[in-house]
């Protein structure tokens, strides 16, 4: 479950470069409120982030990174991602779709998850999030490694 609240907020190192989406780079809070019915345990309610983000970022927004989980039917537009998503975690799998919709300034998304049997649960995650203005602290490329001279 940790990686569901770390969610489908925050990064997808195995999605292909987004389309160029209605997003307009810069600092931005993003929200998102976590519904599980049927399920035990903690309900993380809701949690925000800032951070800066351009177009290119959008497939971040899909799924976290590390997560145990396959996208597929990915459809993408300026105004709109949509996708399904199978996950494995242990014994549990879970299956869903979501989408994310972009308007420049302001984004928002759901996307609803079920575990399959004997788990029994559907996760409902409500995203969105809000330029704030320009980054606060630019992104910049890592340097390149050298290599260690030694003593």
């Amino acid at each position: 479950m940790k990686w569901l609240s770390l969610g489908a907020a925050l990064v997808a190192a195995s999605l292909p470069a987004a389309a160029a989406v209605n997003l307009r780079a810069g600092e931005w809070r993003l929200g998102m409120v976590i519904e599980i019915t049927g399920g035990s345990g903690p309900n993380p309610g809701k949690l925000e982030r800032e951070m800066c983000l351009d177009p290119s970022d959008a497939a971040k927004l899909v799924l976290p990174p590390n997560a145990p989980c396959r996208v597929f039917d990915l459809r993408e537009s300026p105004e709109e991602i949509t996708w399904s998503v199978v996950c494995s975690q242990g014994p549990m799998r879970t299956r869903g779709t979501g989408r994310l919709e972009f308007h420049g300034t302001r984004f928002k998304g759901l996307i609803e998850t079920r575990a399959d049997s004997p788990y029994d649960m559907q996760v409902t995650q409500h995203l969105a999030g809000k330029r704030l203005g320009a980054c606060k602290f630019p992104r910049k490329p890592a340097p390149d490694l050298k290599p260690y001279g030694g003593d």
